[in-house]
């Protein structure tokens, strides 16, 4: 089943749990403060200090309500431990899931051919090769005590596609708090398909668009509806523009050169429905690159002096994204061009785990 975002109306924000602290904290904090300055100068007997000794305990509580609340103890208590220390320690890369793999239809992940098993299985035949001292492990990001402390792996892989577990569909809780993870320098990778494109709720079992509908009239057909790739929330965050070439000459069979890779040099002949604009070519010849998106192969020009690319590093904040848009599933590349992919896939995801443990290892602990 399907359905569109915008008719779900339930779900709990994190920012209200927040809200709630911050409320908590400060009438905490406001009515301890005025009896302890009291208590300071006017207590005088046992009874009076074992009340003033509660008060302070109440008042420690606001404060650290406050601080949940403003995000001060994330941004420097927990996420500093968590990137510093714990991953020098447990580099570990994260194969999510949540969802099952073996559920009748398709609607838990889309252009697919790999469970999470088999992704944990194949990156970590990929780690042994290069004899990285690497975690794999599968986890259920949906888990309270998995999304809350996601900083605490070095790269988290989605096996689903373009689909991803959610469970708050109109306030998009778990990408939000991806999203912050690759902010403060965590990376995600997506393996096939548009990232985020679609949003299951494993509560409900039911699968959501995340991008705003436009409705278009068509001559003949009368009015249409569909959501452009560009309008999903990752596209829209990460500013990106994401192209459909499933009509455009040529992309059936396509050869890709690599520019940089730990497993081999070309994939071929791989077919593209879909690319992300890398640069453009203006009128004089002159190419202008997407500062924040790296190609990890050559890229592939059509009409107009438009640069894209299937395969992309998308830089956000201070991580990044590894994105895939080359299909996996449903017949849509031969055996061995899969192979091919998935190769590519974990060699990098290991490479780049590997050189985001030498970066730590050479910073001082904090």
């Amino acid at each position: 089943m399907r359905s569109d975002i915008s008719s779900f109306n339930g779900g709990k924000s994190l920012n209200v749990l927040k809200m709630f602290a911050l409320s908590i904290g400060a009438s905490l904090i406001g009515s301890s403060s005025v009896v302890i300055l009291e208590g300071l100068f006017n207590a005088t007997n046992s009874a009076q200090i074992d009340s003033l000794r509660l008060r302070w305990i109440v008042l420690v509580a606001g404060v650290i309500a406050v601080l949940y609340a403003t995000g001060l103890i994330e941004n420097f208590l927990t996420r500093p431990f968590l990137v510093h220390v714990y991953r020098r320690i447990f580099p570990t890369i994260a194969v999510v899931s949540d969802l099952d793999w073996m559920a009748k239809g398709t609607y838990v992940w889309a252009w697919e051919k790999m469970s999470p098993d088999e992704w944990v299985s194949e990156i970590t035949g990929s780690a042994k090769k290069s004899r990285a001292n690497l975690r794999v492990k599968p986890i259920r990001i949906t888990h309270r005590r998995a999304r809350w402390f996601l900083d605490q792996y070095t790269v988290i892989v989605n096996p689903y596609g373009s689909v991803y577990p959610e469970l708050d569909v109109k306030e998009l809780m778990i990408w939000s708090r991806i999203r912050d993870y690759v902010f403060h320098g965590g990376m995600f990778v997506s393996v096939a398909d548009i990232p985020f494109y679609y949003a299951y709720d494993p509560r409900r079992n039911i699968r959501y668009d995340t991008g705003k509908s436009v409705h278009q009239y068509v001559p003949q057909l009368g009015f249409q509806s569909f959501i452009p790739f560009s309008e999903t929330p990752f596209a829209v965050e990460a500013k990106l523009s994401i192209i459909n070439t499933e009509k455009v000459p040529n992309m059936a069979s396509q050869s890709l050169n690599l520019k940089s890779s730990p497993t081999s040099t070309q994939l071929e002949p791989v077919g593209i429905n879909r690319a992300i604009l890398a640069s453009t070519v203006d009128e004089y010849g002159i190419k202008h690159e997407i500062n924040h998106v790296r190609s990890i192969v050559e890229e592939i020009t059509l009409d107009s002096g438009i640069l894209c690319s299937p395969i992309c590093f998308i830089y956000f904040g201070g991580g990044k994204f590894l994105v895939s848009l080359l299909f996996l599933g449903e017949n849509k590349q031969s055996d061995i061009v899969c192979e091919n992919i998935i190769d590519l896939l974990c060699g990098l995801v290991v490479k780049e785990a590997e050189d985001q443990l030498g970066i730590l290892m050479k910073r001082p602990a904090t």
